[in-house]
């Protein structure tokens, strides 16, 4: 393998720890890895890396103080102008009809009219046949008169004139004064009633209240640590050590392994950093990029305590020019102050320049 190793750097950043140490001002760390030679440098965002760089981002941040009280409540705004009548509803349709009232009492007779004019005489009927004279009695001796005879009977009546003709009508009587009226007939039902008109437009909105006073600031975050570190692939395949905040811009190797000489086994001399403040190991994140010479690689990275292995480990596969990632959030672990913190990884091979960035963080 080419002897021509790409520099790296590193960075320490201890959160509101000594007067050393700064007190963070945003809630991440942003740095730009150079691909080919595997500089890093720390900047505000990862958009201010250029082509043939590699943004990282690591969280900064404690954790959230509780929220302070609410302030009080604003005075009620005032009421808004009541809304403009809505339109009169439609007249409802006509009610039943009341039932008919009872017959008024009939009024009393009035007094009978004066009595019409007699009508003119009928014609008088044609007088009716003379019946024929009786039969003249034997003419007596002339001498004494004798006694006068009996008088003939009466011959029958003759037939009856026709009537004459019907005297004209008399004049009407005066009519006679009208009855009372009738009681008035019961009161029909009411109709049913009309459709509610469309309610009025709403009222203006009231002025807001006053906002309430800004509640109390929460108390600081507690203070913590954040690691960096960086290198190439070394020249070995076993498992090598340096501390989290180291730079190997040639890889650990069996002969330098961030200038101690150790063996590839744990609990010998273990590189390390000493924590800073007592936290919780929150979590390890790599970064790797495959960038130089073809062929894939796998390494694996595991967080020590005091030279003895934690749960908290992970692990990151690259192909042939390109890059991945890999953390571990889940297997926290606490942290005493001058506790010993150290890296191990175990790389597959040693043929591809791939460049790993590691970061851990303890608050």
């Amino acid at each position: 393998m080419s002897t021509l190793k790409c520099l790296g750097v590193f960075a320490v950043s201890i959160l509101a720890g000594t007067a050393a140490m700064a007190a963070p001002t945003s809630t991440s760390i942003a740095a730009c890895v150079n691909n080919l030679t595997g500089a890093v440098r720390i900047v505000s965002s990862t958009s201010a890396c250029v082509a043939g760089e590699t943004g990282l981002t690591w969280a900064l941040s404690g954790a959230t103080g509780p929220q302070g009280p609410a302030g009080p409540a604003g005075a009620t705004g005032s009421a808004g102008t009541p809304g403009a009548t809505g339109l009169a509803g439609a007249t409802g349709p006509q009610g039943t009809p009341g039932a008919t009232g009872a017959q008024g009492t009939i009024g009393n007779t009035g007094p009978a009219g004066a009595t019409g004019l007699t009508g003119p005489a009928g014609t008088p009927g044609a007088t009716g046949a003379t019946g024929p004279a009786g039969t003249n009695g034997a003419t007596g001796p002339a001498g004494a008169a004798g006694p006068q005879g009996t008088p003939g009977a009466t011959g029958a009546t003759g037939p009856a004139g026709a009537a004459g003709p019907q005297g004209a009508t008399g004049a009407t009587g005066t009519t006679g004064n009208a009855g009372s009226a009738g009681a008035p007939g019961a009161t029909g039902a009411t109709g049913p009633a009309g459709a509610t008109g469309n309610t009025g437009p709403q009222g203006n909105m009231g002025n807001p209240g006053a906002t309430g006073a800004q509640g109390a600031q929460g108390p600081a975050g507690p203070e913590g640590v954040l690691w960096i570190a960086q290198y190439l692939n070394g020249d070995i395949t076993g498992a090598y050590y340096f501390a989290p905040n180291s730079n190997l811009p040639g890889g650990p190797s069996d002969t330098y392994n961030e200038a101690y000489t150790v063996a590839d086994s744990p609990g010998l001399i273990i590189n390390g950093t000493p924590s800073p403040i007592a936290c919780t190991m929150r979590f390890l994140k790599v970064g790797a990029n495959n960038y130089h010479v073809p062929g894939a690689e796998t390494a694996v990275f595991s967080v020590l305590k005091n030279g003895s292995s934690t749960s908290m480990q992970c692990t990151v596969s690259t192909g042939s020019g390109a890059s991945s990632s890999c953390s571990d959030t889940t297997h926290t672990f606490s942290v005493a102050a001058g506790d010993f913190i150290t890296i191990e990884t175990t790389q597959s091979t040693a043929v591809p320049y791939v460049m790993y960035s590691i970061a851990t963080d303890c608050y």
